[in-house]
């Protein structure tokens, strides 16, 4: 039996006249086993199978159909399900080692959307990084 994300997927692709290819289907599955932003390279490791302009373009055009979205972390690009297939969350990395870690904030979220209001302003998206130093790397 398919996953309600799976046939999620499918449906986005079938909707926007793109066929289900064995590279989009693998590239979208290491997504869903992943729980961290993970870059361009990380995806090619992981599938070596699939030449690397071919991951590039797949992954332009997931993030044109919001099957992914882009999480700058610096000056790198990440890559990981867009909202429509995770719960809306932020990022803290890790300064030293790179280590992402996700969290949900009602308070941060209703802090944005107070401030957006003070401006007259409608949010329609945003993006959050903080940065700092992991445990591990604190006792370093």
């Amino acid at each position: 039996m398919k996953s309600n994300l799976i046939i999620k997927f499918e449906t986005i692709l079938r909707r926007n006249r793109q066929r289900l290819t064995a590279p989009k289907r693998q590239i979208f599955d290491y997504l869903l086993t992943t729980n961290q932003p993970v870059s361009a390279v990380s995806i090619a490791k992981n599938n070596p199978n699939i030449n690397s302009s071919t991951i590039y373009r797949i992954l332009n055009r997931f993030v044109t159909l919001k099957i992914i979205k882009i999480v700058p972390q610096g000056f790198k690009i990440r890559y990981e399900l867009g909202d429509g297939f995770n719960q809306h969350h932020h990022h803290l990395t890790c300064e030293n080692c790179g280590r992402a870690v996700a969290f949900d904030s009602p308070e941060l979220e209703h802090l944005i959307k107070k401030i957006s209001l003070n401006l007259n302003m409608k949010p329609t998206k945003h993006h959050i990084e903080l940065y700092g130093l992991c445990s591990a790397c604190q006792s370093q």
